[in-house]
Formats: C-alpha cells, sequence, structure tokens
C-alpha cells in the first residue's frame, strides 16, 4: 500500500464503518496495521476483511478490497480469501475479489483466478477479468483472453476483451 493511503484508509475506514458497525472498524483498523507492521492478519482480522470486500456497500468493497490486496502480497491466507471469494455463489462478490488482484502477488494463483473468471456465468465478472488481465499486462492470459473473446456473446463484455486483446497484440508488435 501506497504510504499515504496507511494515513488515509484508517480515517476512510472510520467514516465509512465506525457509524454503522465498530467491532467492523476495528478489525479493518487491525488489518491496515497488519500491513503496516507485515505480519499476516488474524482469523477474525481476515473474516472481517471478507465481509467487507463481499458487501454491497461501493465506497466499503472498494476500501476492503485495497485492504485485502495489500494483505494478500505477504499473507498466503489472505491470498487464499480472495481465491475463496473468487468462487462465491453471489456473481457480486465474485466480481470484487477480481479488485483484490495485483502482480505483487503469487502470480500462478493471479493467473487462476482471472483465468477462471474469463468463463464467469455473470457478464460483468468476465468483463471485469478482461479488464484486470490488461490493468495487470498479464501476457499469460492472451490465449485465453483470446479465447473468451471467440465465444463471448454480451455486446458489452466484448468490446471489453477485444480492446485488451488489441492492446496486448500493439505492445507485441512494437
Amino acid at each position: 500500500m501506497h504510504p499515504n493511503l496507511l494515513v488515509i484508509m484508517p480515517a476512510e475506514v472510520r467514516r465509512l464503518v465506525g457509524p454503522i458497525d465498530t467491532n467492523l472498524e476495528q478489525e479493518l483498523l487491525a488489518a491496515i496495521q497488519a500491513i503496516r507492521d507485515r505480519r499476516p492478519a488474524t482469523s477474525s482480522v481476515l473474516q472481517a476483511t471478507i465481509r467487507a470486500v463481499s458487501s454491497h456497500r461501493v465506497p466499503l468493497y472498494e476500501c476492503a478490497s485495497t485492504i485485502l490486496e495489500d494483505l494478500a502480497t505477504f499473507d498466503r491466507t489472505a491470498m487464499d480469501a480472495i481465491v475463496y471469494l473468487s468462487r462465491s455463489t453471489d456473481a457480486r462478490v465474485r466480481h470484487n475479489a477480481l479488485l483484490c488482484l495485483n502482480t505483487e502477488q503469487p502470480t500462478d494463483r493471479v493467473i487462476e483466478v482471472l483465468s477462471a473468471a474469463l468463463s464467469d456465468k455473470s457478464s460483468r465478472v468476465r468483463r471485469k477479468a478482461a479488464d484486470w488481465i490488461g490493468r495487470l499486462g498479464l501476457h499469460e492470459l492472451l490465449s485465453a483472453l483470446e479465447n473468451a473473446l471467440d465465444s463471448e456473446q454480451h455486446g458489452e463484455t466484448r468490446l471489453v476483451m477485444a480492446a485488451e486483446v488489441a492492446r496486448f497484440q500493439s505492445a507485441a508488435s512494437c
């Protein structure tokens, strides 16, 4: 996490969560402290973070996704939590799991989650997977992205997939 976010994030957690759920607030603040200390999160902290990433409230899941993303760069259990979320029966939660991925996490796990998401039953999840593959520059998934594009039926999702394939092909030709 960027050092400035370590300052901003606690205030954001207090603003978003404090008035609603003081226990969740304390657990998310403990997660931020674990990131600062570069130590694994406790089980209760991880469970609270998972609950927040699963939230319907956009500002809350975005904040919690950033926390889980950073924890997963050094905490294997946090990365396992992202994989767990990516397999949820709820498409919204699977979508939010993708927001927790970055290039500092174990590449094989990131590829596993994004590859599966390309064939998700939700077009929103497939679209976010294509977007995230492009954002993360995961050339390893280009052929999977091309295959997903070939079978994609949803117009907006096809557009995102096609744009990401074109971006990879353009970068390869430079």
